[in-house]
């Protein structure tokens, strides 16, 4: 709370988002080629999560027990904590942000077209 650096960490590859659990136990980082890449509160990777595309939106629900990432090729993934495919799509615009709710119950999918949509498993 007072602004101290806890950690730092370089990263030798860009980065097209980050989402952190409630807790920071857990860090996603959108690694492009990379993949998603899971650090822990220290900010050592502890595991990474490849999926087809390149990975550039990433967000994870409360306790990170849901993850969604999106690719530059519109692919749009909702994954289990351990980097499990549940259930994927290809969209037909470019996905500028994806959103998931605290609970992973739903999902937030911002288009470049300026169409916000809501995907709910839960309901």
């Amino acid at each position: 709370l007072n602004g101290q650096q806890l950690w730092s960490e370089k990263s030798f590859t860009s980065l097209g988002d980050m989402s952190a659990a409630s807790d920071g136990q857990t860090i996603l980082l959108a690694g492009f080629n990379h993949g998603i890449q899971a650090l822990d509160s220290s900010g050592s990777v502890r595991e990474s999560y490849l999926i087809e595309g390149t990975v550039c939106r990433v967000s994870c629900s409360f306790n990170a027990d849901r993850i969604a990432a999106a690719t530059l090729e519109r692919h749009l993934y909702w994954l289990a904590s351990d980097g499990q495919v549940l259930w994927a799509t290809q969209v037909d615009e470019d996905i500028l942000r994806v959103i998931c709710d605290p609970l992973g119950e739903w999902l937030l999918c911002g288009f470049s077209s300026g169409h916000i949509v809501r995907l709910d498993w839960e309901s």
